[in-house]
This record gives C-alpha cells, sequence and structure tokens, in this order.
C-alpha cells in the first residue's frame, strides 16, 4: 500500500509540474519558424513607422555603409528639390577629380549640364558617385566637400541616427565615415516618407536624355528585389539601396510592405554579393510571417499623478496617462498579458515653469529574454496635463501626488498562472487526505489486532461473548467440586471407582464440546461479518485462539488429576493415621 502512495504522489507531483510548465512550452509551440540564420556580421529587421526593432544583430556596432550612405544624400536633394523644382546643375572638373576610375558612376563629363531630377535616379538605381558629387556641388556649391557632408550629419541628428558620421555624399571609403545598420533603418524609413525618393527607388529602369555632352543613358537599379526576372525577386519589396567598398563588404538596405505595414531589413559587410538579397528576404519573411501587430490599449498603460514643484512650492500636479492606443509587433508565440512589460516612466516632480511643456513616456520591453525577438519594443509617448492649485502648498520633498500604477501588463499574475495555482493546491490537499486516511485506517486496524492478541496472552477474556467466557467459568469450578464430592470420605481408604473415571471423562468430553460450539459461534459471527475471506491475518489469529483454547483444555484436566491424587494422598495419610 506504501508503494501505491509512493506512486501516486510521484504522478500528482510530476503532473503539477508538467502543468505549471504550460503556458511557457505553449509560447515556444507557437513559433511557427525559428529566427533566420545570417553570415553578415551586422542586420537589423525593425518597423519603418515605430523604428520599434523586431531582430537583429549588432545592430548598434559602426560598420562602414558604403554607397547606402546615398540615401541620405537623396534626402538632401529631394528636400532641395521641393523649393527649387526645376534645378539643374553644370558639372565642374573639379566636382569629378576625386573620384576613382573603378567607382561606380554614370560617366559625367565637365561642363555638362543635367536636371537634378535625372541625377537623383543616377544617384540611386545607378549608384552613381559622379552623380552624389555633382549633387552636393548643386546643393552648397564649391565648398560643398565640406559643408554638404555637414549637413548630412545634421540630418541624421535630425531624425534619430545619432550614431552616424558622413564625410562624403557617395560613401566612398574614409576611416571617419561610419554608421549602424540602426541607423540607415532609420534613414531609410525617413527616405520613404518622401514622395520623390520614394518613386526612384521602386524604379527599375530609367532613361536620362541627351545632354551637351552626351547621349541617351539607360539606367538600371542595382536592387535585385525588385526586379521580376531575378531570382532574388520579392513582389512585396518597394525599394532598397546596395553598396559595397572593400572595407564595407557587400550591403543592402530595403523596405518591403505587406497588409499596410512596412518592415526594413538592412545587412552590413557580406562576402557575397547575392547573399545580401538573400539574407534580406529571410529577415523580410521572417517577419511578416511570425509576428502580428498588436495593440495596446491605452487603459492598459500605467497612469501617474505627479507634483509640479517650484523650490519649496508644490504649485499642482500633473496627470501622466496614454491619450490613445498604442501599436507594437509581437512574436506569435507570445502575448501581450503574459510577456510584455510596461513602466511609466516620469520624474518624482515636474519643476513649474510658466506655460512650460512637460513630456514623459512608457518603455515597452519582454518580460523574459526571447530567441524570436528583441527584448527592447520600445517608447510610448504620453500625454500630460497640469493642473495649479489656487494657493500653492509647502513642499516637503515626497512626491505626494502619485497614484499606484494599475497596469496588468507589467505587474502581478495573471489569471491562467491564478488558476494553475489553485489546482495544484487543490491537488496536494487532496493527496494529503487520501493519505491522513489511509494512515488513521492502518493505525485503527492495528490497534484491533493488537487488543485481542493481548486478550489471548491472558490480559482478558478469550472469548468474543461475554456469556460463553462466565458459562466456561462456571462448568469448569461446578464440575472439579462434583468430582471432589464423588470420593468416598469413610473411615476407609478412599478409592477412586470406576464411575469417578467416567465422570472424567465424560467432564473433559463436555469441556472441549462446549468450547467446540464456542469457537463454531466465533467463526460463524466472523463469516456473516465478511471477515474470514478478506482478512488472512484474523483467520491466523482465530486459529491461535483455537489453539489456545484447547491447550486451556488440556491444562484444566492435568489440575483435575492433581486434585485428585493429592486427595487421595490425603486419605491414605487418614488411613495410616488411624
Amino acid at each position: 500500500m506504501t508503494k501505491k502512495i509512493t506512486a501516486v504522489f510521484s504522478f500528482v507531483l510530476l503532473f503539477a509540474i508538467l502543468f505549471a510548465q504550460l503556458p511557457l512550452n505553449f509560447a515556444a509551440a507557437g513559433s511557427s519558424n525559428p529566427p533566420p540564420v545570417l553570415t553578415s556580421a551586422s542586420y537589423i529587421l525593425a518597423d519603418a513607422d515605430s523604428g520599434q526593432i523586431l531582430y537583429g544583430k549588432d545592430e548598434t556596432t559602426r560598420m562602414f555603409p558604403a554607397s547606402t550612405t546615398k540615401l541620405m544624400t537623396a534626402i538632401l536633394a529631394a528636400e532641395y528639390a521641393e523649393q527649387h523644382p526645376e534645378a539643374t546643375v553644370t558639372v565642374t572638373k573639379q566636382t569629378l577629380e576625386d573620384i576613382p576610375t573603378a567607382a561606380s558612376k554614370i560617366d559625367l563629363k565637365a561642363d555638362e549640364t543635367l536636371p537634378l531630377s535625372d541625377l537623383m535616379y543616377a544617384l540611386l538605381l545607378s549608384s552613381g558617385n559622379d552623380a552624389a558629387a555633382t549633387i552636393a556641388q548643386l546643393i552648397d556649391g564649391d565648398a560643398w566637400k565640406t559643408t554638404f557632408p555637414e549637413k548630412m550629419n545634421q540630418k541624421a541628428a535630425e531624425i534619430g541616427a545619432s550614431d552616424t558620421h558622413f564625410t562624403n555624399p557617395h560613401g566612398l571609403h574614409d576611416d571617419e565615415h561610419y554608421s549602424t545598420a540602426k541607423d540607415l533603418c532609420t534613414i531609410l524609413a525617413y527616405a520613404l516618407k518622401n514622395k520623390t525618393v520614394q518613386e526612384i527607388l521602386k524604379t527599375e529602369t530609367y532613361t536620362i536624355g541627351e545632354t551637351n555632352k552626351s547621349d541617351a543613358r539607360d539606367l538600371k537599379t542595382t536592387n535585385e528585389l525588385i526586379i521580376p526576372t531575378d531570382t532574388n525577386y520579392d513582389p512585396n519589396v518597394i525599394g532598397g539601396k546596395t553598396g559595397f567598398t572593400e572595407e564595407a563588404g557587400y550591403c543592402f538596405a530595403g523596405a518591403a510592405r505587406k497588409g499596410g505595414n512596412v518592415l526594413i531589413a538592412v545587412v552590413l559587410k557580406n562576402d557575397d554579393d547575392q547573399k545580401r538579397f538573400e539574407e534580406t528576404a529571410k529577415l523580410l519573411s521572417y517577419g511578416f510571417n511570425n509576428f502580428t501587430k498588436t495593440e495596446i490599449p491605452s487603459d492598459s498603460i500605467p497612469r501617474k499623478k505627479v507634483g509640479l514643484v517650484a523650490e519649496d512650492k508644490r504649485m499642482g500636479e500633473a496627470s501622466v496617462y496614454a491619450g490613445s492606443s498604442a501599436y507594437l509587433w509581437l512574436h506569435n508565440g507570445l502575448t501581450l498579458a503574459d510577456n510584455v512589460r510596461i513602466e511609466t516612466n516620469t520624474p518624482e516632480n515636474f519643476i513649474y515653469e510658466e506655460n512650460g511643456v512637460y513630456t514623459a513616456q512608457a518603455t515597452v520591453s519582454l518580460s523574459e529574454p526571447s530567441r524570436y525577438m528583441k527584448s527592447e519594443l520600445g517608447t510610448i509617448p504620453l500625454t500630460v496635463t497640469t493642473a495649479l492649485y489656487d494657493t500653492p502648498k509647502p513642499f516637503t520633498g515626497e512626491n505626494e501626488g502619485n497614484e499606484p500604477e494599475n497596469n496588468a501588463a507589467s505587474s502581478g499574475p495573471n489569471a491562467l498562472t491564478i488558476v494553475i495555482i489553485v489546482i495544484i493546491v487543490i491537488m496536494i490537499l487532496a493527496l494529503c487526505i487520501m493519505i491522513g486516511c489511509y494512515i488513521y485506517a492502518n493505525v485503527k486496524r492495528k490497534n484491533a489486532v493488537k487488543n485481542r492478541k493481548f486478550s489471548r496472552m491472558g490480559m482478558g477474556d478469550r472469548s468474543l461473548n461475554p456469556d460463553d467466557r462466565n458459562r466456561n467459568n462456571e462448568i469448569q469450578i461446578d464440575e472439579f467440586d462434583e468430582f471432589e464430592q464423588t470420593i468416598v470420605r469413610t473411615g476407609d481408604i478412599a478409592q477412586p471407582n470406576d464411575a469417578l473415571e467416567a465422570k472424567y471423562i465424560a467432564a473433559e468430553t463436555e469441556l472441549r464440546k462446549i468450547e467446540k460450539e464456542r469457537i463454531d459461534k466465533k467463526i460463524n459471527a466472523l463469516r456473516e461479518k465478511g471477515i474470514i475471506p478478506e482478512n488472512i491475518q484474523e483467520l491466523v489469529l482465530d486459529q491461535e485462539n483455537v489453539n489456545d483454547d484447547l491447550n486451556d483444555t488440556r491444562i484444566l484436566s492435568e489440575d483435575i488429576n492433581e486434585a485428585l491424587k493429592k486427595r487421595k494422598e490425603q486419605r491414605k495419610n487418614q488411613k495410616n493415621d488411624f
């Protein structure tokens, strides 16, 4: 029985452990495909609108960007074209002199005049380094080698590409010319917001008309992902920019649209021309097939109240909250309720300024790291509403305006976890009750056996029926007295006769008969109660009881013989005295 209880307990414990691990295993099982394995030194997959990084490797490591630099040149050119839609430029000899012979170009000639729009197609489709330098010359004149890179860096910082430093408009190698996969993703996302750049990036071929120095030029994009006849063609791709130098390796920054959402993938320093396109396609496919854009309701983002403080006075309070819902990409194996943590970042108190504008944001991250996506999911801008007191209050340094956070997604056990805990507790309690009942029944049975055993050892009457016990005692006493009365008490020698022996034998026979009837009665009672067929131990004890009783009968017989013998000796002594 003990082995059975141990087996049951082990099974229940194993079931509880497996059941507790169910949500985690289910989340892992929900992953339809593992992340792609890439050979590029640095890469990133991110949302074009929010900048959320879905997946990546060394995406913030500084790398040489090569001709992906031309995305920033195109941004400045498009913004210049908005102010000067008919702008044209005449190429100077000085502009072309620093372009290496082996570098990609469209063979611009000195004194050749072209419209800016043609140069932008040459910049992004054919990756013309001479076109990049000529655009910089158009915008900044003879000083373009110094001033144009400054404009590029200023724009990069303005749009959030804070770890980028450009020294030229084309990306030819310079040790101080660097960027990161994350910054290039930001730059491409910004470039796609410009309709002119967007239109050029999705163009497969373009023809520059005849100029004063050249015949018409046919241009073809270097982006194989938008060429229908190419093996790397992806109909979802809406544009991208290639890059290559010996130091930078093969690079590519591309974007794709599906279901109204745009994802951007950047791969840097690959050792193979074709692999950069293949790995970009893998990243984009992984994002669209394994992630879902999920809504974060505004009421699930923690709301706070903080004070407005000026020196030693509390001027009022500010409410910090989400004015609208937010959205994030979440891997299909994860859920907002179980795997996402949202924290509102605010100071203890805002420093009061007259007509001041206060800002706050919430950070969103995974509660536990995941191999399927990045843990940092981004930030959510929050609304700050202020209310001033009619009369300033003394400020003690404590933030009296804080309200407790009520973010179900960021703290506290979820409903599924509570249900699992309750089930485990109930199962453990049930197991304890089973063990307790077994122990109680076992102790009770042992006590009963012990009492019966003590009874047989003389510590109690052996018969189950008190009437039987009394009757047996009376018979033994009466029979012995009757034997004593039959002895001849005359002056002659007392002689036992044959009748006395017969009387003795009859008494012993009667005792055996009575004892047998008592035993049969006890056995019948045990059979009626169903004890004998089910409890072998009781049957063995009953047999011991029968043996004890027969032994007692034998001892009684010996006692009677001994008494008769003593009485005979006494009669003999009396005769001798006479």
